[in-house]
């Protein structure tokens, strides 16, 4: 019996496994793939950005959502220590947009570890992404903002 082999390299396993692997980093995550905690800080920072844009203040908005002043105050503490910190503007989708950015979804990582309690998780995320003496104030902000979330 003779054994199939494959004629080019593009019949591999390995191959077959690497361009997965890519296709599924060329699709962007998904925010209802985020725990709760991620999305509503995912929708909190959209907010916070809409708000921005538009010369709003978005207190009373988060405010409402939350039924909670404290727990806006916080989230939106946690967002601007986060615009602090990044080495260039976050980006976020607009509020419709099931997608996420790269930054959202590591918002939502770093809101799940705070929620965990796990700063080694936290600073792991963090690690090469900004400066390491920003990392105890996002997660004291992070850690306060998720308290506070419904």
């Amino acid at each position: 019996m003779s054994q199939h082999l494959p004629n080019n390299r593009a019949e591999t396993p390995l191959r077959l496994h690497s361009s997965t692997a890519i296709d599924r980093m060329r699709m962007p995550p998904l925010i209802v793939h985020q725990s709760v905690p991620g999305y509503q800080m995912i929708m909190s920072l959209r907010l916070v950005a809409v708000c921005s844009r538009s010369n709003h203040d978005a207190l009373p908005h988060l405010a409402q959502r939350f039924a909670s002043v404290t727990a806006a105050k916080a989230v939106i503490a946690f967002a601007d220590q986060v615009g602090h910190s990044w080495p260039e503007n976050v980006q976020v989708m607009r509020p419709c947009c099931p997608a996420i950015t790269h930054d959202e979804f590591t918002v939502a990582l770093l809101t799940d570890a705070a929620v965990a309690g796990r700063r080694d998780i936290f600073s792991s995320i963090l690690e090469g992404l900004v400066r390491p003496g920003q990392y105890d104030l996002l997660f004291e902000r992070a850690k306060a903002a998720v308290a506070q979330l419904p």
